[in-house]
């Protein structure tokens, strides 16, 4: 039968395995499993394995003892991890200690470098020391520490400075890290930084303003995330790395005007950059998504620029043939790719929020870069030329609206089949649209190969079948959220990420797949269940996260030669792996062992005798083999070794014979289980004789061994060793020495029953045999014991020695031997008495001698206990003291045995608390009530002091007095400001609002805490808490709808009980206003007395019959028409209104008829005026100009 095998996670390598669940290997710590909550790593120990305690939310303090380096990883994402000792760690790994959120103290006196993003994210850490020893500091070492206010670096310090919490290297020309708990909301780099090195301001929340006066490079990430961040002065910058600004949602100012390197996403996601954008004129380099997620309408650059030009604000190659990017909130919905672009590169219209078509028909687009046109949400249809030879990996990734890919010429290089995007000859499937609604697809037969990215994010998939595709690239079905079933019967490479996040994937079938890559099936929460037989690589992370798998059975995957880090690592759990050798189990990491289960499919496989006559032995590797499991292609070495007289009849395996082989030796390969038989056939007996050997049995303690053996054979002495026929009998004599007895005869190692006689009879068996006499002194026994006067264990021990030897009770001891018996009363106790048989010795202390032992006997001792007096009481009263042993309540002055556990409990008056225990005069660190002496050993005094608890006050305040009131409550009763109570006392502080204002913030004792209408403090000192009221605000909308615009501010922001300003609905050509949709019909509109966020929209209605379009008015001298505006044709005109920018109205009148109509203008200021005028027809006209 099959069978598997648990085995440790160090295998092939020398190891040590505590008992205290960890390994070490050649000095490196590979494993520790279930961890107490504080370690001393073992002193033997010098390196810390990378991911040893990683994800581990137990471990609270850790002393690394005689360790020098930390692994990566070793301890990331501990976030139980509270206080971390390294007295001898020179090297930290990278991200060693990341995310360990409870981490306050930190001590590494000798540490030497320190890995990159090492200490990220430990956000209880205020201060932490660098000692002199320090020669590297890795990139973001100390971001996104919250606290982190003060890094402290010696003065003379070789390599390393710190000012004002802000990490520099030593002539102040790269700033390493800048402390996330410092509050200042501006800073400017000294005069001698030129670099701002990477992570070094990452996630630092107060910063609103920063100045770079000599900086020339930032490096990757090195403001990421700062998201307060408004404006940003960097007037020397020439490189920008990666991802520099990347999340500065607030960042609206960011000129860079001597900037030649602009890589990939550099202020990606900067929401709040708006507008044109202008690229310096010195511009070598722009990575692709630099900008994308911005507000970016346009692109600006000079004309002199000799790497870019700009073209309706998208950025082109110098000579038109590469779009580099194109603005990713540009207006309009149509972009036509001009005919001189050959390319267009990657992440060119990476996140367009606008855009819903792309012509490219008539470019000359040969290559169609990775994520070219990707995240675009309302890209519907592209139309590609013919020549595009090239289209790079998630071209059209996550473009969700996409339905319409054409390639538009003759010969194309690509074949689309209902939206699919093939290579010609469709051997290569490119890009299936994510738009497509098949919950299933079956590839046609002549592809074998799924490109990068091809199915990503095809959310409406269910079902794939890939008949005859042989490779998977890297992503082919990432984020199918809604994949259950892959067929994939020839496929016999999955690249890297392949299924990641197909979070219902549950039936993959590949039973060909020889290498699955890093991260496969990342996160396949409902896979179950794998079984690859043909798998000979597994990459790093293939199954990590995979929820609910439980088993991987790789037991027919004989060729499996490599598995990475944390391949099949759970997302929770234990997981129950199965391989098929041995060697292939010691791929997975010792650390592991937290994780999953390895095991190695076996074979039972046994070796032995087919019935007797014989021995068989057996080696594999060799080592001695009897029976038990092995793995495939293991050699089995057998020997047979018939006795005498027999040879080798067959050999047998499950009972078949292999025939014509008699020899004594065979070679087996281990296939399956197999029991292995060896069967001897006898020889004729005419020719059988056998050893007889025989002798005294060696006896040290007794001359000449106690006596001599004589053996004949028809008369005759025979010698031993001397073979003999079988069935002869043969006559054994014993002659023992003086004083000396025959203790037993001896036959093949076994006793004769029954026999201390002087002589024996031996038959010669059907074999070799032996035959011994042995002789012995005479000898009486011994018994002793401890009598349990007070307890079942006897209060103590009690040994005997003979000749300085120890003699257990029961034991025999020779004739006229000293017998010195010896007691030990345990801690407390004291001899009471001897007794030898029963007889009360005269003999008291601790030893007992019996000389001249010539007959049985029985020694006894009895042990009882010492007591102590204890004295306990109250010094300076304002309290008392009560102490018990058990139950009992004792007087001071009492005596109590020895061991006596005895509870003292003190209770202090009303306004009294404990002060301290003295416990024969000296201080005890005990804080509590209760006092306990845990085992009496000797006289003790217990004096217990009381003190006064000391009261603190509570003073409180609104500030200005503005926008409501503060209220105090002490255990429910109302507390005036200035109050004093007691110490601990629970103070509960209410905020009472006046309508239309919010808490802006408390502040206790001047330090601003987080609370809303309720905060609670305790009393430890004087406490001083103000609150502060401020106005809530409110967001008015309007919009103009389909047919007609809002003129004015759109969007404002009002605080609650004032006004909005005048806006004004102005109908579209052949529209008039009828109302706005919460059936205001004020036009203009102004909004009193807020009190609520408004959004609201314009409603227009066709005009009957006349045409009132809005004109632009030309610029006019204010004493036009003589301080008039003069309209002609003004007929149909009813009534109008003047208003100003405000919306107030200046002027106002009813039109008294004619042909002619002129209105006072009356314009006392400078600015833009509107003139609203009322047509007959109940539809309006709007004249705007400007007054100089």
């Amino acid at each position: 039968m099959k069978k598997t095998f648990t085995l440790l996670a160090a295998l092939c390598c020398a190891f040590l395995v505590k008992s205290q669940g960890y390994v070490i290997e050649d000095g490196v710590l590979t494993s520790w499993i279930n961890p107490p909550e504080a370690i001393t790593i073992p002193a033997e120990v010098t390196r810390i394995a990378p991911n040893v305690f990683q994800e581990n939310k137990t471990i609270k303090m850790v002393n690394t003892n005689a360790v020098t380096e930390v692994g990566e990883f070793a301890f990331d994402g501990c976030s139980a991890l509270e206080s971390v000792e390294m007295p001898e760690v020179k090297i930290i790994g990278q991200r060693a200690f990341r995310s360990c959120v409870n981490v306050a103290s930190i001590d590494m006196p000798k540490i030497e470098q320190i890995g990159d993003v090492a200490f990220h994210a430990n956000n209880q850490m205020v201060e932490i020391v660098l000692p002199t020893s320090l020669q590297k500091f890795g990139a973001g070492a100390l971001s996104s520490c919250l606290k982190l206010t003060t890094i402290t670096v010696a003065d003379d310090h070789p390599h390393f400075t710190s000012v004002g919490g802000v990490l520099y290297d030593k002539e102040m020309k790269i700033i390493l890290a800048y402390g996330r708990g410092l509050t200042a909301t501006t800073y400017e780099a000294p005069p001698t930084v030129t670099t701002v090195g990477g992570l070094s301001f990452m996630g630092v929340t107060a910063l609103t303003s920063v100045k770079l006066p000599q900086v020339t490079v930032i490096k990757e990430r090195g403001f990421q995330s700062c998201v307060n961040l408004v404006s940003v002065e960097m007037p020397e910058v020439t490189i920008l790395e990666s991802q520099a600004f990347e999340s500065c949602k607030k960042l609206s100012s960011a000129s860079i005007p001597k900037v030649t390197k602009l890589n990939a996403y550099a202020f990606r996601y900067c929401s709040a950059l708006t507008g044109s954008f202008t690229l310096p004129d010195g511009l070598t380099i722009y990575g692709g998504s630099a900008m994308v997620g911005t507000g970016i309408t346009a692109f600006e650059i000079s004309t002199s620029n000799s790497a870019f030009t700009v073209v309706d604000g998208v950025l082109f190659s110098k000579d038109m043939k590469r779009l580099v990017a194109y603005p990713p909130s540009k207006a309009g919905i149509l972009y036509t790719i001009p005919s001189t672009t050959t390319t267009v590169v990657g992440h060119a219209f990476c996140g367009s929020q606008t855009l819903k078509t792309i012509e490219a028909s008539s470019s000359a687009i040969t290559t169609l870069g990775g994520y070219g046109f990707s995240s675009c949400p309302l890209l519907e249809t592209i139309t590609l030329p013919s020549i595009l030879t090239t289209i790079g990996d998630c071209a059209f990734s996550n473009c969700p609206k996409l339905t319409n890919i054409s390639i538009v010429g003759d010969d194309p290089n690509f074949v689309i089949e209902d939206g699919i995007i093939y290579n010609q000859n469709k051997t290569k499937l490119i890009v299936y649209p994510q738009s497509k609604a098949d919950a299933s697809f079956t590839a046609p037969e002549s592809v074998v190969e799924i490109a990068n990215s091809a199915f990503s994010g095809c959310t409406a998939l269910t079902e794939v079948t890939l008949p005859n595709v042989h490779t998977l690239g890297a992503n082919s079905f990432s984020s199918c959220n809604n994949l259950v079933t892959a067929h994939l019967a020839n496929v016999t490479i999955i690249n890297g990420s392949a299924f990641n996040g197909c979070i219902k994937l549950t039936n993959v079938s590949a039973p060909k797949v020889k290498k699955v890559l890093n991260s496969a099936f990342y996160n396949c929460k409902e896979l179950q269940d794998i079984a690859f037989p043909s798998l000979q690589n597994l990459g790093a992370g293939a199954f990590s996260l995979c929820a609910k798998l439980k088993t991987v059975d790789l037991t027919l995957a004989t060729g499996l030669t490599y598995i990475g880090t944390k391949a099949v690592d759970p997302a929770n759990g234990i997981l129950t792996i199965t391989v098929a050798k041995q060697s292939i189990a010691s791929f997975f990491p010792a650390q592991g062992a937290r994780l999953y289960q390895v095991h190695v499919k076996m074979y039972d496989v046994s070796v032995s005798l087919d019935g007797s006559d014989g021995d068989v032995t057996a080696t594999v590797e060799g080592l001695p083999f009897v029976a038990g499991p092995l793995e495939i292609d293991q050699i089995v070495n057998v020997v047979a070794s018939p006795a005498l007289n027999y040879a080798v009849l067959k050999w047998t395996i499950n009972g078949v014979t292999l025939a014509g082989n008699t020899e004594t030796t065979l070679m087996h390969v281990v296939a399956g289980d197999a029991a292995i038989k060896v069967a001897f056939t006898e020889k004729p007996l005419n020719e059988q004789e056998y050893v007889l050997e025989h002798g005294v049995i060696t006896n040290g303690a007794l001359e000449n061994n106690g006596g001599t053996l004589s053996v004949t054979l028809d008369g005759n002495d025979i010698a031993s060793g001397t073979l003999v026929g079988y069935g002869q009998e043969v006559m054994m004599t014993a002659t023992p020495s003086v004083g000396c007895r025959v203790q037993n005869w001896w036959v093949d190692g076994l006793v004769v029953a029954d026999n201390q006689s002087n002589s024996y009879t031996h038959r010669i068996p059907k074999g070799n045999s032996t035959v011994q006499v042995a002789y012995e002194i005479s000898r009486y026994p011994i018994q002793y014991s401890v009598v349990a006067s007070e307890g079942a264990e006897g209060n103590g021990t009690l040994i005997a020695q003979v000749d300085e030897q120890l003699v257990l009770s029961g034991d025999e001891v020779t004739h006229n031997k000293t017998i010195l018996f010896t007691a030990t009363p345990d801690v407390g106790y004291k001899v009471k008495q001897w007794l030898v048989n029963g007889v009360v010795q005269s003999e008291y202390g601790k030893s007992l001698s019996l000389a001249n032992y010539s007959e049985m006997a029985e020694v006894q001792v009895e042990f009882e206990a010492k007591t102590y007096v204890v004295n306990f009481e109250v010094d300076g009263g304002n309290g008392t003291l009560v102490a018990k042993i058990g139950n009992k309540t004792i007087e001071s002055g009492s005596f109590a045995s020895h061991g006596s556990i005895i509870t003292l409990t003190a209770v202090p008056d009303a306004g009294y608390r404990l002060k301290q225990w003295l416990v024969n005069d000296t201080p005890d660190d005990n804080e509590g009530l209760t006092s306990q002496i845990n085992g009496l050993t000797s006289a003790t005094s217990v004096v217990v002091q009381f003190e006064p608890i000391p009261q603190y006050s509570i003073t409180y305040s609104v500030k200005d007095n503005v926008g409501g009131d503060l209220y105090a409550y002490v255990n429910s009763h109302a507390a005036n400001s200035g109050a004093k109570f007691l110490e601990g006392s629970e103070v509960q502080l209410t905020a009472q609002l006046v309508e239309g204002y919010d808490v802006k913030q408390w502040l206790v004792n001047g330090e601003a805490v987080s609370a809303f209408v309720e905060l609670n403090v305790t009393l430890t000192r004087n406490i001083e808490v103000s609150i502060e009221f401020v106005k809530k605000k409110y967001i008015l909308t309007y919009i103009g709808g389909e047919n007609g615009t809002v003129q004015g501010e759109t969007t404002q922001t009002v605080q609650y009980g004032e006004s909005g300003s005048a806006v004004m609905a102005v109908p579209a050509p052949g529209y008039k206003f009828l109302k706005w949709c919460d059936d205001v019909i004020d036009n203009p509109r102004v909004d009193a007395n807020v009190s609520q966020n408004l959004i609201v929209e314009a409603v227009f209605d066709i005009a009957d019959g006349v045409d009132a379009p809005i004109n632009e008015f030309p610029e006019i001298d204010p004493q036009f028409a003589d301080g008039h505006i003069l309209i002609r044709n003004a007929a149909c005109i009813v009534s109008y209104r003047l208003m100003n920018a405000s919306g107030q109205v200046v002027v106002e009148g009813v039109h008294p008829g004619g042909e002619q109509l002129l209105v006072p203008m009356c314009l006392s200021r400078k600015g833009l005026y509107l003139l609203c005028i009322d047509l007959s027809d109940g539809s309006p006209m709007v004249f705007k100009f400007l007054n100089k």
